[in-house]
């Protein structure tokens, strides 16, 4: 029979495991992810909703005029990035996912809900795609 000792290491060493083989797949979805990226809107045209839905007031975003938002991180090389929203692989579906309804990964973020539709959160997705 084990010690109270022997079970809390046997147990802190499958949580590690378990840990790291969660990283691994999350970096080998994002590796995946962004080799099979293409342009899935109008960037152009994001570009545009971006400042028609405001989001420079709390974001700073390149390549876009007007306020530079402190609130939320700065959207700079945000196509390179790994993860989006704290807990999402960085992928086109979930970028377009993330701007329709930021609440579905964390109903406590401070990312409002703007009613983004489909159409405007792939364009808008194109242009992000374009921040490498």
């Amino acid at each position: 029979m084990k010690s109270a000792e022997g079970r809390a290491q046997s147990v802190d060493v499958r949580r590690l495991l378990l840990r790291s083989a969660l990283c691994a797949l999350l970096a080998l979805a994002a590796c995946k992810g962004h080799e099979q990226q293409q342009q899935i809107g109008d960037a152009a045209h994001g570009k545009q909703l971006i400042e028609k839905y405001g989001c420079a007031a709390c974001h700073v975003i390149p390549k876009i005029d007007g306020p530079k938002g402190m609130v939320g991180p700065p959207l700079e090389h945000i196509a390179s990035r790994q993860i989006i929203g704290g807990k999402l692989t960085n992928t086109p579906q979930n970028m377009m996912a993330w701007l329709q309804n930021p609440q579905m990964v964390d109903p406590n973020n401070s990312m409002p809900n703007l009613g983004v539709t489909p159409a405007d959160a792939r364009d808008i997705t194109a242009f992000l795609e374009s921040l490498q």
